[in-house]
């Protein structure tokens, strides 16, 4: 028996051995569901459109269910009453859902949420600060209240120093003449622990997300680092590992490039560290959150967008 043979038949019984050890495992529904909040506050130079300060309210789902239309429009909480304040203000958040608002302000609501209102099937309803009542400003904190269905959900940011990309410089990749290299520089102060998190627009798409958008400054405490950043791929592109991070020629980019405080870092931290280690052998990762009385996050940003045409 040759060693391809014996290779063969010792595949075989590890998968024989898997085959007859396994035994079919059906979770048990949880008794409750519960609340799921995503809270949003955007602070940064008005002339680069923060969205309006938002929370969306839903309930987590049973593991095993139909994911339909039908589904995801039910998991909406309506009729909660959302306020954030600060030690100043209490402002109360009005619901909006997407199909009740003009086609302009449904699109620009989609994209501050990072949709295309276009491919949009599923009505998304938010308590959004419509007329943006809540005075924003750096080193405040907000909190975040909702009273629904005879709970009480709270949660608590602080908007933080931003913290600029200093330049961006582009980088010529040896075998994708189309494509290049996107450098950036930033001073990180050395005063004080800074959490980043980076989106990418392209054209006048929606900001998307890459599999690491976040980053603490652990290991570069107080330096002036230049970094490579990562154009984040869109959900409808296959994954070419010799383009990856590349950016194209002809096409404009708007980086938006945020800092954080540590308890909004840290949901999105886990977040996408569970993302790229999911799989039959990975270990679980149980996402951080802020939120008291339910699940998610009430997070704030300091932003700054850059545009870039890649030559």
């Amino acid at each position: 028996m040759d060693a391809k043979m014996k290779e063969y038949l010792y595949l075989v019984g590890i998968l024989v051995l898997f085959g007859a050890c396994e035994k079919e495992y059906t979770p048990d529904p949880p008794e409750t569901l519960q609340f799921v909040v995503e809270g949003i506050i955007e602070f940064g130079d008005p002339t680069e459109n923060p969205a309006p300060p938002y929370v969306l309210l839903s309930k987590s789902a049973p593991f095993l269910n139909t994911f339909d239309e039908a589904f995801f429009n039910n998991l909406f909480v309506h009729e909660a009453i959302v306020t954030i304040s600060s030690p100043n203000q209490n402002i109360t958040l009005q619901e909006y859902c997407l199909n009740d608002l003009p086609q302009a302000i449904r699109d620009q609501a989609a994209l501050s949420l990072g949709f295309d209102a276009d491919s949009l099937s599923i009505d998304i309803c938010a308590y959004v600060d419509l007329n943006r009542e809540l005075l924003l400003e750096e080193g405040q904190t907000y909190q975040l209240n909702i009273e629904v269905e005879g709970e009480t959900i709270t949660g608590s940011t602080t908007i933080p120093p931003l913290v600029p990309i200093d330049s961006f410089r582009l980088e010529r990749v040896n075998g994708a003449p189309d494509y290049k290299k996107m450098l950036c520089n930033i001073s990180d102060p050395g005063n004080q622990s800074n959490f980043y998190r980076y989106l990418v627009a392209e054209e006048d798409g929606p900001f998307v997300s890459g599999f690491t958008s976040v980053v603490d400054d652990l290991f570069f405490n107080g330096l002036d680092i230049e970094f490579q950043l990562n154009k984040p791929l869109p959900p409808e592109e296959d994954f070419d590992p010799d383009l990856f991070g590349l950016f194209s020629k002809g096409t404009n980019y708007t980086i938006k490039w945020a800092t954080m405080d540590e308890s909004h870092f840290q949901f999105w931290y886990t977040l996408e560290y569970n993302k790229a280690n999911e799989g039959p052998f990975s270990s679980y990762t149980r996402i951080a959150s802020n939120i008291n009385g339910g699940l998610g996050v009430f997070g704030a940003y300091h932003f700054k967008k850059d545009s870039i045409f890649i030559r």
